[in-house]
C-alpha cells in the first residue's frame, strides 16, 4: 500500500523539480508531465494511486502557475487548461485500473485453468485435424501410457500415427473427424485404442470442432474418459445376459419336453386304464362264459353221470336189500361194469374240466410240455394240423408266472386260429433269443388286418399284450390278409425276470 503511494508521490515530486528545473521552458507542457505521473501511478499503484497523484498533481499546477492567475489576460485559459487535465488525469487513472483489474483477472484465470487442467481426473487436449497434438493434460498422457504429455505430443505427430498407433478398429479416426465436421461436437464417442504398453483400453471422446475465419475444421478441442472398466462390466452383464438366456430356452426346452413327455405319458396311462376296464370287463365276461360252460359241463356231463350211477347204486340196493328181487350173478356183473366205466367216464370230465383250467401238466413237467400238451389236445378237438419246432431241452429257463402268461397267451392265440384264422395248420416255434424266451406261432389261415389288429374292441389282442406286460414281456402280431397270421412272444429268462420283479416290488 505505501508502495503504491510512494510512487504516486515521486512520480509527481519528479515531475514538479522537472517543471521547476525547466520552467521557462515547458510553461505550457507542464500538465503532460504531470499527466505522465498520474498514468504512471494509476498504471503501477492502482486507481487509489492515480487519485493521489491526481491531486497532487493538480496542487502543484496551481502552484506553478499562482503568477499567472494574476493577469487577467492568462486566467481563462489556466483554468480551462487546469480542468481538462483533471478531467483527463480521472480518466486515465480509471482506464488504467480497470485495466490492470482485468489482467488480475485475466491472469488468474490462466492460473485456474492451468491447476484444472494440469490435476484434471479427465484427458483434456487439443489437436489438428491433421493429428498433432497442440495440447494435452497430464492425464490424457497417463491414460495411453505416456510419463509426461510432452513424450505424448511427439509421438502422436501426424494423422497416421493417430490412426494406426492409437485406434484398433479401421476408420474410427475418420468417422470421428467427419461427425465433428457435420455436427460441429461429438458426445460420448467410444473407441477401443492401443496403450503404449501393448494392451488396450476403451475411451469415450467429448470434443468441439475449431474452425478458422472461413469455417473450415482445423482443429478439435475436448476431453477424454477411461470407461474400460464400464465396458468390461457391460460385457460381463451382456454375457451373463446371453448365458441366462441360453439356460432359460434350455430350461425351458427341458420344460417343454417334459411336459410334452408328461403329457404323452397322461395320455397313456389314460388309455392303459381304458384298454384296462375294457380288459377288466372283458375278463368278466370270459370269466361268467367259463363258469356257465363249466357249469353246463358239470351238469350235462358229470349230472348225467352221477343221476345214471345214483339209479344203478339203487338198483343194486333193491337186489341187496329187497328178498323179493332176486338178480343173477350176470346181472350183477354186468351192472357194476356199467358203473365202473361211467366213474371213468366221470373221472375223465373232472380230469378234462381241470386241465381246461389249468393242466396240471404245467406245473408238474414245464412250459415245453405243457405247449406239447396243448398241441396235440388242439389237433385232437379242432382236426387243424398243429407242430411243435424247438431245439430247448426244457423251457424251465423261465419262472411260474412267465409261463403260465406264455401258456395262456397260446390258448387265446390258438382259440383265435379256432374262431377267426380258417387255418388248417398250425406251427409252433420255442427257442431262445439272448435272454427272452420266444414263441412264435403261425398260421396258414385268411390273415390279419392292420384295422383288426389296433380295434380297440379286439380285447382277446389286448389280454395278451397286458399279460406279456406283466412279466417284462411283449406280443407282436404281424399279419396280412391271405397270408396267414404270426404272433411272436417274448418274455425274460428266469434271472432278468427277477431283477424285473425286484423293480415293481
Amino acid at each position: 500500500m505505501l508502495l503504491r503511494y510512494g510512487v504516486a508521490v515521486l512520480s509527481v515530486a519528479l515531475a514538479f523539480a522537472v517543471t521547476e528545473a525547466a520552467q521557462t521552458l515547458m510553461e505550457r507542457a507542464i500538465f503532460l508531465l504531470f499527466m505522465s505521473a498520474v498514468i504512471v501511478s494509476s498504471r503501477y499503484g492502482g486507481m487509489r494511486a492515480g487519485l493521489l497523484a491526481t491531486v497532487l498533481s493538480v496542487l502543484s499546477c496551481i502552484y506553478i502557475l499562482l503568477p499567472s492567475f494574476r493577469n487577467p489576460d492568462e486566467v481563462g485559459g489556466d483554468l480551462l487548461a487546469l480542468v481538462v487535465f483533471v478531467v483527463v488525469a480521472l480518466f486515465v487513472s480509471f482506464s488504467n485500473t480497470a485495466r490492470r483489474r482485468a489482467e488480475s483477472l485475466l491472469k488468474q484465470a490462466e492460473t485456474d485453468y492451468r491447476r484444472i487442467f494440469e490435476s484434471a481426473i479427465t484427458g483434456i487436449y487439443q489437436t489438428t485435424v491433421a493429428g498433432r497434438y497442440v495440447t494435452a493434460n497430464p492425464m490424457l498422457a497417463r491414460m495411453f501410457g505416456y510419463d509426461s504429455p510432452e513424450e505424448l505430443i511427439a509421438e502422436a505427430e501426424n494423422e497416421e500415427t493417430l490412426k494406426h498407433r492409437f485406434y484398433v478398429q479401421e476408420g474410427r479416426r475418420d468417422e470421428f473427424i467427419r461427425l465433428v465436421d457435420e455436427q460441429n461436437s461429438v458426445t460420448g464417442f467410444e473407441s477401443e485404442i492401443y496403450h503404449r504398453e501393448g494392451g488396450r483400453l476403451w475411451i469415450a471422446e467429448h470434443a468441439l470442432a475449431i474452425r478458422d475465419a472461413e469455417g473450415k475444421l482445423i482443429g478439435f478441442q475436448g476431453t477424454t474418459i477411461d470407461i474400460t472398466d464400464r465396458k468390461r462390466a457391460e460385457e460381463a452383464l451382456l454375457k451373463a445376459h446371453d448365458e441366462l438366456e441360453q439356460r432359460v430356452a434350455e430350461r425351458t426346452a427341458d420344460l417343454a419336453q417334459t411336459n410334452e413327455a408328461l403329457q404323452e405319458e397322461v395320455a397313456e396311462r389314460r388309455r392303459i386304464e381304458g384298454n384296462l376296464r375294457a380288459l377288466s370287463a372283458h375278463l368278466q365276461q370270459v370269466r361268467e362264459a367259463e363258469r356257465t360252460r363249466i357249469a353246463r359241463e358239470i351238469h350235462d356231463d358229470l349230472g348225467q353221470m352221477l343221476t345214471a350211477l345214483m339209479m344203478d347204486l339203487s338198483w343194486l340196493e333193491d337186489k341187496v336189500t329187497k328178498p323179493r328181487e332176486v338178480a343173477t350173478r350176470n346181472q350183477l356183473a354186468e351192472k357194476v361194469e356199467q358203473m365202473s366205466k361211467l366213474v371213468s367216464r366221470t373221472m375223465d370230465t373232472v380230469r378234462t374240466i381241470a386241465a381246461e383250467l389249468r393242466p396240471g401238466v404245467l406245473d408238474e413237467l414245464g412250459l415245453k410240455a405243457a405247449i406239447e400238451w396243448q398241441c396235440a389236445d388242439f389237433h385232437k378237438r379242432t382236426g387243424i394240423k398243429c407242430e411243435l419246432l424247438t431245439e430247448l431241452e426244457e423251457a424251465a429257463l423261465v419262472d411260474r408266472a412267465c409261463a403260465t402268461a406264455v401258456f395262456r397267451i397260446l390258448q387265446e392265440s390258438m382259440t383265435n386260429v379256432l374262431r377267426h384264422a380258417k387255418a388248417t395248420a398250425v406251427m409252433l416255434e420255442l427257442d431262445m433269443q439272448a435272454d427272452n424266451l420266444v414263441l412264435e406261432i403261425r398260421d396258414n389261415g385268411r390273415g390279419i388286418t392292420e384295422a383288426e389288429m389296433t380295434d380297440p374292441r379286439a380285447l382277446g389282442i389286448l389280454g395278451m399284450r397286458e399279460r406279456a406286460g406283466m412279466v417284462g414281456g411283449t406280443v407282436d402280431i404281424t399279419g396280412a390278409d391271405g397270408e396267414g397270421t404270426r404272433v411272436t412272444v417274448r418274455v425274460p429268462l428266469a434271472k432278468t425276470a427277477a431283477a424285473i420283479h425286484a423293480r415293481w416290488r
